[in-house]
């Protein structure tokens, strides 16, 4: 259910803003060098692996820290990356401009996002009480808006007719279709969320399996995303990050079926799960990433692909761990 209250969700739902930062390793090409010309691919090699240590280190410590994850892409290049969370937007910006500051040889590339002021909680990380319950509608996307269309319900049975607790073996019905698109860097995102459930047990993690495995391989093919990982803390609660190119993109993956199913399955009492919540962040200005050589708001544009038509710790992807967060 919608709220702006986070006062009784986990420390991440509460951070108002966070840092993305990464810097890349070299290619593996003997000898490469840098394309300022500067340095062997050993050097740079050395010298993001330092920046890395240090960014943890500087995230963890830094005034207003809430939480932090690293992250590693793999490509023509390694890539190391920190994601922050933080009390305010000016620690976040602050933060930023320390870790872009402190490359010593390395390129460092870093985005700020805010905290939306309205998310979703239930259950017993609600502060308006213990209900576990998911909103009627969707939030609608941009041309919703614009046409003053109504966004589609969450409970549409034409839609989320079979599910993780229903039809034959609660299995997700067709395969997904469409290559994989080529995985992108949470630096590039323009939106993002990040999400938690509490879970009953290892029968809720093996029912939410069902649907999320399914879930994650469409999320995968979808125009406009970038990239995910899982988190876990104890005993059985499971959060996911998740980063996309737009914030209408990331609106669209909420309503795959996988998804809607699994959200009137985790709400659906208490028997599964018992508490959840969801924070969408954006990022702070247009094309809001930096890049090293310049200083934080001096912005590099980052070109955002058209919205969609709607009508009609964590290291690297985390295809492989369920996870997931009630709305």
């Amino acid at each position: 259910m919608r709220t702006t209250d986070f006062s009784r969700a986990p420390r991440q739902a509460r951070a108002a803003a966070m840092v993305v930062a990464e810097v890349a390793g070299s290619s593996d090409a003997p000898g490469a060098r840098t394309s300022g010309g500067s340095g062997t691919s050993v050097d740079v090699r050395r010298a993001a692996f330092s920046w890395a240590r240090r960014a943890r280190r500087t995230s963890a410590t830094v005034d207003g820290a809430v939480w932090q994850t690293a992250y590693r892409l793999r490509g023509p290049e390694l890539v190391r990356g920190v994601i922050a969370y933080l009390e305010t937007a000016e620690q976040a910006l602050a933060l930023a401009g320390a870790l872009a500051a402190d490359g010593r040889g390395a390129t460092v590339r870093t985005r700020v996002l805010v905290a939306e002021e309205s998310g979703y909680s239930n259950g017993v990380w609600r502060a308006e009480g213990p209900t576990m319950s998911h909103v009627e509608r969707f939030t609608p996307v941009t041309r919703e808006v614009e046409r003053g269309v109504e966004p589609p319900l969450v409970a549409d049975p034409r839609v989320t007719a079979r599910g993780a607790s229903g039809g034959r073996g609660g299995r997700a019905g067709r395969r997904p279709r469409g290559p994989v698109r080529a995985p992108g860097s949470p630096v590039d995102a323009h939106a993002t969320f990040i999400g938690a459930t509490r879970y009953r047990g290892l029968r809720s993690w093996l029912i939410l399996s069902r649907e999320w495995f399914p879930m994650v391989a469409k999320m995968r093919r979808m125009h406009g995303y970038l990239w995910h990982a899982v988190y876990w803390e104890a005993p059985f609660t499971l959060g996911t990050l998740a980063f996309f190119e737009t914030r209408d993109d990331l609106l669209v993956f909420a309503r795959l079926p996988e998804h809607r199913r699994l959200m009137q399955w985790i709400t659906r009492g208490t028997r599964n799960g018992t508490g959840g919540y969801i924070r969408l962040h954006v990022a702070a200005e247009p094309g809001g990433a930096t890049d090293g050589g310049d200083r934080v708001g001096v912005h590099r544009p980052v070109d955002d692909r058209d919205a969609p038509d709607t009508h009609g710790t964590a290291h690297g992807t985390a295809d492989e761990h369920p996870g997931g967060a009630s709305s």
